[in-house]
């Protein structure tokens, strides 16, 4: 009864052996399959490129980032100098409503080189950010800041 249980035995693992063997063997034999090549990114025509660059906006974009470094490194010191942190975030102010007033003028500015149908798409994406769907959204994150939501 043992030797035959044995043999059972052994015959189920030679099997599921040559069942690895003929599968790897069909496996690195096989041709790999021909994938298509992702396509191209969609590039914008040079006049949207236009329209959506500006190198007074990235320029101060970069000198608000630079401001922010400096404050929360200020902020990052055993010691930090309170009167230094108080110019910082007062420079990092007008950074910022300097860089919300250009970007807004920006869009001003583009708004007569657009038609109607380029104004509409360039422009919904903006008005989607404050749909009711993307405000409760934000209500129902939870940030330290939030003190409206209820924290565990």
């Amino acid at each position: 009864m043992k030797s035959r249980l044995i043999t059972i035995a052994l015959l189920i693992s030679l099997a599921f052996n040559i069942g690895f063997i003929i599968m790897f063997a069909y496996c690195s034999m096989r041709k790999p399959p021909k994938f298509m090549p992702p396509p191209p990114p969609k590039q914008k025509n040079e006049r949207m490129q236009k329209i959506t660059k500006n190198e007074e906006i990235l320029h101060l974009k970069k000198e608000n980032i630079e401001l922010r470094k400096s404050f929360f490194a200020e902020l990052a010191t055993p010691e930090p100098d309170m009167e230094k942190i108080a110019e910082l975030q007062i420079e990092l102010e007008k950074s910022q409503l300097a860089l919300e007033h250009k970007v807004l003028q920006h869009f001003i500015t583009i708004r007569g080189d657009l038609d109607d149908e380029e104004a509409a798409k360039f422009f919904n994406r903006f008005q989607n950010m404050y749909s009711e769907k993307n405000k409760k959204n934000l209500q129902n994150k939870r940030s330290p800041l939030n003190t409206d939501s209820k924290q565990p």
